[in-house]
């Protein structure tokens, strides 16, 4: 390479001397376009950071901070339209960047896609949700807040050579080339699948009327949402079947799989995430108090005994575990047993008797 380029400069500045037109640039002397690294994640949660792995990789990113409320705070940090920008990548919309820095990419992208994944502590979540200008950008997220996991080691029965051979189908996947570069393929559904699909959507309407606050504007969003559920569902099928050619359309069996999961998982976890958002500490106590109670299936209690042995964690006070408890026995939940009149002497026990209607409504 270096020695036909060099060729081919000399034989330009001949030609410059003799008043020649100037020879164009031989294949050969052509320099090779410099190779992409594959990035399939990023932890830079700055959209200008994004914007300049993008411009050479279009067929997208999954962006997985520490802590998204690093991604939430900083949302307007460098750029007040780095917000914008995400809820732009979240739709697959084109994006135009103008930036004066050397280093930062300016022009424009087709088609921007990233996808975010990660955690976010409780009290940050209300920071989200409440404090934050209602943008739209909340809505957009499936929020997941399970039960405290019980420990215990994996029974090792996972194939990771299934694993890996699935995730080498997909990073195989490439985009179409359209006149303007990389394109995305559109999936179409089944008529099967959007018979299914529509009467879901019919029913996810009613859904809305009946939520309010910013739940309804996560639940406006959950026809889209579920739409993406599907198609990733249909690839992942396809990842680890022995087909070697991707899916076309999305089947009827993606679509009731990803309504089935949404409706049963992803919108409860939802849903409880965007209450208990609104908690205070103290409410936040009582409801996983009034958890490990259902969880363990408790009937009685002695609330000195919870003093001196915490039964949840992070309940580290006998002030805490009291007023958790005095919540709710406000809400009915709990009653003080009140020793025999004939009893004398000594401190009131504080035993409490759970209400029978929280075993029946579980």
């Amino acid at each position: 390479m270096p020695a036909n380029k060099d060729a081919w400069l000399a034989r330009i500045k001949e030609a410059s001397k003799k008043g020649e037109t100037a020879p164009g640039i031989p294949e050969n002397a052509k320099e090779p376009e410099k190779p992409v690294e594959p990035i399939f994640h990023t932890a830079d949660a700055t959209a200008a950071g994004i914007v300049n792995l993008l411009k050479d990789r279009p067929v997208g990113l999954l962006l997985s901070p520490d802590e998204l409320s690093g991604l939430v705070e900083n949302l307007a940090a460098y750029n007040a339209n780095d917000s914008a920008f995400y809820i732009q990548a979240y739709g697959g919309r084109n994006h135009r960047q103008t930036r004066a820095s050397r280093d930062s990419f300016s022009g424009y992208l087709r088609k921007v896609s990233i996808s975010i994944l990660g955690g976010m502590q409780p009290e940050k979540l209300k920071l989200l949700l409440l404090s934050r200008v209602n943008d739209g950008m909340a809505s957009r997220f499936f929020m997941i807040w399970p039960e405290r996991p019980v420990f215990g080691f994996s029974d090792g029965t996972t194939d990771p050579k299934k694993a890996v051979t699935a995730l080498r189908k997909l990073t195989r996947l490439r985009m179409a080339q359209g006149e303007q570069g990389p394109e995305p393929e559109y999936l179409p559904f089944t008529a099967e699948a959007w018979k299914v699909f529509s009467n879901w959507s019919e029913a996810n309407y009613a859904r809305i009327a009946n939520a309010h606050g910013k739940f309804q504007g996560f639940l406006g969003k959950l026809d889209g949402m579920a739409v993406r559920v599907a198609l990733i569902l249909e690839f992942l099928e396809w990842a680890a079947g022995d087909e070697p050619i991707p899916p076309k359309e999305i089947g009827k069996p993606a679509v009731v799989n990803a309504l089935y999961l949404v409706d049963d998982y992803l919108v409860p976890m939802t849903e409880k995430a965007y209450g208990a958002a609104t908690l205070s500490q103290e409410e936040m106590y009582a409801h996983e108090l009034l958890n490990h109670i259902v969880n363990q299936k408790i009937p009685s209690f002695n609330a000195r005994e919870w003093y001196r042995a915490p039964p949840v964690q992070g309940m580290s006070s006998t002030k805490i575990i009291y007023t958790a408890i005095s919540i709710l026995s406000e809400c009915g939940v709990v009653r003080e047993a009140h020793p025999d009149p004939g009893v004398m002497g000594g401190r009131p026990r504080k035993d409490y008797i759970v209400n029978p209607k929280v075993w029946r409504e579980k």
